[in-house]
């Protein structure tokens, strides 16, 4: 009999080992956050902003990098003014002279001479540049009505007739006349004010004017008055304001002025020293010739 092969099995293929591929996922890269600068003190009433460099804004003020510390060297700013038409009021000046500048409408201040009074020009920036040795406190500039959060002049006395009207700064009106700040007492550094007359025609007599001769002055009619040279007699030009300035150092009693003929008559001192007009005393009635009477009970005087 023909013998059969035994079945064959089929090949037993060993395990194929599983490789498990581990995918490993894209780092996720963590946002990068845009530098913060540091904030900037905001102007006040957006006056000033500093575009470029160190200097900094405080309130209605701007100030050299650092103050009122030193500043360093080889530093420089530039700032844009945001309120037009108001003068610059020096509250601190001192660099090195001629070397440490503040440029204002493109005039050099330097040393302890600050740009006060200037009004900066429109689209001029102001720049500050210091050189590479030599340094100083430096400089905080300010502009005019800093000292009210908004420009809210406090209530002046009634002008007699309507005489004057303080339109900006400290001055005051004391009934028929005009005052310096703080009259009699002194007026302070870096003040100014602007005064109209509403009563054409009439003459300033000066009751009392003591100033820093040269330096602090009112401006009548364009013409410059200080010291003890008050404008006595100067009749004011309709339209033209007369303005008051005072510097950064040495201040003084200051000065009142009046207009003439606001009653008619003399005049005579009044308790603080100051002269006013007074009306001529009536006359008593005619007397036997028709001629006029002895003089009629006096007016009474000022208070």
């Amino acid at each position: 009999p023909t013998m059969r092969p035994p079945p064959t099995s089929p090949p037993t293929m060993p395990p194929t080992q599983t490789t498990t591929t581990t995918t490993t996922a894209d780092p996720t890269m963590q946002p990068t956050q845009a530098p913060t600068m540091p904030p900037i003190d905001a102007p006040g009433a957006g006056a000033w902003s500093v575009t470029e460099g160190a200097c900094a804004v405080d309130g209605n003020c701007v100030t050299s990098p650092n103050f009122p510390s030193n500043y360093s060297v080889n530093q420089g700013c530039s700032i844009s003014v945001q309120e037009n038409g108001k003068a610059i009021i020096v509250e601190s000046f001192q660099t090195e002279r001629y070397y440490d500048t503040l440029f204002v409408n493109g005039e050099a201040f330097s040393g302890s001479n600050g740009p006060a009074g200037k009004i900066p020009s429109t689209g001029v920036p102001i720049t500050w540049t210091s050189d590479h040795s030599v340094t100083s406190a430096g400089w905080k500039i300010c502009l005019e009505a800093a000292q009210t959060e908004a420009p809210t002049m406090p209530p002046t006395d009634a002008p007699g007739a309507g005489a004057w009207s303080v339109t900006e700064g400290a001055c005051a009106v004391e009934g028929d006349c005009v005052t310096s700040p703080n009259f009699p007492s002194n007026y302070g550094d870096n003040q100014g004010c602007s005064i109209s007359v509403h009563e054409n025609g009439k003459a300033i007599s000066v009751g009392s004017f003591q100033t820093e001769r040269n330096y602090d002055e009112l401006f009548v009619n364009g013409e410059a008055f200080s010291g003890s040279n008050g404008p006595a007699g100067k009749v004011p030009t309709t339209g033209l304001p007369i303005t008051w300035t005072s510097d950064h150092s040495v201040t003084s009693a200051g000065w009142k002025i009046c207009l003439e003929g606001g009653v008619g008559g003399g005049s005579q001192t009044s308790p603080t020293g100051v002269g006013v007009p007074v009306p001529p005393a009536p006359l008593g009635p005619p007397g036997p010739s028709g001629q006029p009477g002895p003089p009629g009970p006096p007016l009474p005087k000022d208070a």
